[in-house]
């Protein structure tokens, strides 16, 4: 009805409760279109073909071709409704297909009609002319309910924006007369009123709230807490000042939060003066922004851990930097195809098949992290709802190491279509995912640095790195060794083509402009030139020290001449980062290697210019340290030459 009622280029946001049903709506309109044989004029047209030309290029970019990957089932339905003028929009689009989608829906005529879930209600500036409500129920993080009235006024107002449209329709679809006369209510009730969080969860908010006035220096006994809460919506909306209940209520919770942080060793008490202040602990969960709660868990997790730390493999870090199960659940959900979350279970059935897949050691670590192996045979194929807390603890144990082996797959150099194919997850999600991921190193980088972790605190570090560089595989990595090259301008080179060090250092200073500019659409030309050229410097610098060595000038190892002299073949790596990544790569498969550090000059200098380890006798592969200074080597200092082949060290064992 909605396509059949458009007599031209109209902008429409209709709003589907799934994911599913929002590509299922597109799908529909799009066929009604057809035959309606309604047809857009050229240039429109011309639009709509660039814009398909953009998503298959964020979607599925050249490499992934070229590896036979298929195209994501989101790209396909897309190829069949763009051409029609319609499109959908949701959280299983990675942020960039996001984008380039809301950009077509802003051009006339380009996308008219735009199915989406709830992921451009709020926080996306899209107004149109007319808003379609497909369901009054509607899903949130109370599961699924009917649909409140600010959802309501949200959706329903993007329709005849003040200044862009003289009027604007929003129509409601509704299954019965039930449900009809729920809905005129819902229309004409006020809005829902505003309240504190801080009166509404006060035993998790008033927590936090608590140990930030303490760690900050706001407050350091119970008189000054009441102070700082008097500064408070809480305050004024439970009216505590002219309650006297509301005044010992209040008094009660700050003693029980106060007594909860000094028994998890947060805050300590001074008996003499009546005074908490902020432990170690108390201090690094302050400065990483968790709640307490997440981070006494955390903590927990953390010295259970060390005392059967796997380092084996490297499942076991990636599962500390997991987000906490209630993040994670839904990516364990099975959804199945009507992407309905009322008819859901989980991925029992697929997470046997990867438990079996695993290799001893990995083995080791699910078991270590909770994982029953025989919960997990037991339950495939059940639906249900987890009622037991034995079972809401195995729940998710299991759904915090499915989140880590996807995490794991994208580290190493998964394409996100690879690893939704195998997982079942989408782009948006994986992305997420890793955003999530990444967040949590942070703040538990913070935690282990501040609380004297420093070694886990540098694998944290180590993780955020890689995590930060997963989603383009190891060739980022490589290039973000480049100054001026971060995560976002890595992989605008490298779907650009340039997916090299060397091709960066040879490409026209054009052509890697533009790549930055599409990467980086609204940034100062001047200011991307500027970069474009030190980009370039920085990689024929890079593309110079790692490359094949050239007769007359020293090799990477110090050695004379050509690389036929050499009784070894020299695996250099682009950059530092890249070089530790691909040694940890090839040391996780064979941990049986010799190494040898050399100096940056034969005179006995601290300095290291590098590491070489040898994996097998005929094969080295070069870690630079250091950077030796242009211009001819010192005088008296003669070259580092390897007389004869390294030899693989005898199996080193587990520390």
């Amino acid at each position: 009805e909605v396509a059949h009622s458009l007599n031209g280029p109209q902008d429409v946001l209709v709003f589907c409760p799934t994911k599913k049903g929002a590509e299922g709506a597109a799908a529909r309109v799009a066929a009604a279109f057809g035959e309606k044989g309604l047809r857009a004029p050229p240039e429109v047209q011309q639009q709509r073909v660039a814009l398909l030309s953009e998503l298959e290029r964020a979607m599925w970019p050249l490499d992934l071709r070229q590896l036979g990957d298929e195209p994501p089932p989101s790209l396909q339905a897309l190829r069949k409704t763009l051409p029609h003028g319609v499109a959908f929009h949701h959280a299983g689009l990675d942020n960039e297909a996001r984008e380039l989608v809301e950009m077509g829906f802003r051009r006339p005529g380009t996308v008219c009609v735009l199915c989406s879930t709830s992921t451009l209600s709020a926080g996306v500036n899209l107004p149109c002319s007319r808003v379609v409500i497909t369901s009054c129920q509607d899903y949130g993080d109370k599961g699924w309910q009917f649909l409140k009235s600010t959802r309501y006024r949200q959706m329903s107002g993007r329709a005849g924006r003040t200044g862009l449209c003289s009027q604007g329709e929003s129509i409601l679809c509704v299954e019965n007369d039930t449900e009809k006369r729920k809905a005129e209510e819902m229309m004409r009730a006020l809005p829902e009123p505003l309240c504190s969080h801080l009166g509404e969860a006060a035993p998790h908010a008033l927590c936090r709230f608590v140990l930030d006035a303490v760690a900050c220096g706001q407050a350091s006994d119970s008189s000054r807490l009441r102070q700082a809460l008097c500064c408070t919506l809480a305050h004024h909306q439970l009216r505590v000042s002219e309650h006297p209940d509301a005044r010992r209520a209040l008094d009660d919770a700050i003693g029980a939060q106060l007594a909860w942080l000094t028994a998890r060793r947060l805050l300590s008490h001074n008996a003499q003066t009546l005074t908490w202040k902020q432990t170690t602990l108390g201090q690094a969960v302050f400065l990483s922004g968790l709640h307490p709660a997440e981070a006494v868990e955390m903590h927990d997790a953390l010295q259970a851990a060390l005392s059967h730390f796997q380092m084996g493999d490297d499942l076991h870090l990636i599962y500390l930097m997991v987000p906490s199960a209630e993040k994670v659940k839904e990516l364990f959900r099975d959804t199945g195809d009507a992407g309905d979350a009322r008819d859901s279970t989980y991925r029992w059935g697929q997470l046997g098949k990867q438990l079996d897949e695993l290799t001893p050691a990995q083995r080791k670590v699910a078991e270590v992290c909770g994982v029953d192996y025989e919960y997990v045979r037991m339950v495939q194929g059940w639906r249900g709802s987890v009622v037991s807390p034995d079972a809401a603890r195995k729940v998710d144990a299991c759904s915090k190491f499915w989140a880590a082996l996807m995490l794991r797959r994208l580290n190493r150099g998964d394409t996100f279509s690879r690893v939704s194919s195998r997982f079942g997850a989408s782009a948006g999600e994986l992305e997420k995912l890793q955003k999530d991921a990444a967040a949590h190193a942070s703040r538990f980088r913070t935690v282990c640095f501040e609380a004297g972790y420093s070694n886990v605190a540098n694998l944290a570090a180590y993780f955020l790195q890689r995590v930060e560089g997963a989603e383009d595989g190891p060739s980022a990595l490589a290039i973000q060794g480049i100054a001026q090259v971060g995560p976002k301008r890595a992989r605008a080179l490298i779907r650009a083509g340039f997916s090299s060090v060397e091709r960066i250092a040879q490409a026209p200073h054009d052509a890697l402009l533009g790549a930055l500019q599409k990467g980086e659409s609204g940034a100062d030309a001047a200011v991307l030139a500027a970069a474009v050229g030190r980009i370039r410097r920085g990689a024929a610098r890079l593309a110079a020290a790692d490359g094949p060595a050239q007769p007359g000038r020293r090799s990477s190892l110090g050695a004379p001449g050509r690389r036929g002299s050499l009784p070894f073949e020299i695996v250099p790596v682009g950059s530092r980062f890249g070089a530790w990544d691909a040694f940890f790569e090839e040391w996780l498969r064979a941990p049986v290697f010799s190494w040898a550090a050399l100096t940056a000059d034969a005179g006995g200098s601290a300095m290291l210019q590098g590491i070489a380890v040898c994996l097998c006798p005929d094969k080295v592969f070069w870690v630079p340290l250091y950077e030796p200074p242009p211009g001819p080597a010192p005088e008296g200092a003669e070259p580092l030459e390897a007389a004869e082949p390294l030899e693989a060290a005898e199996p080193l064992e587990a520390a």
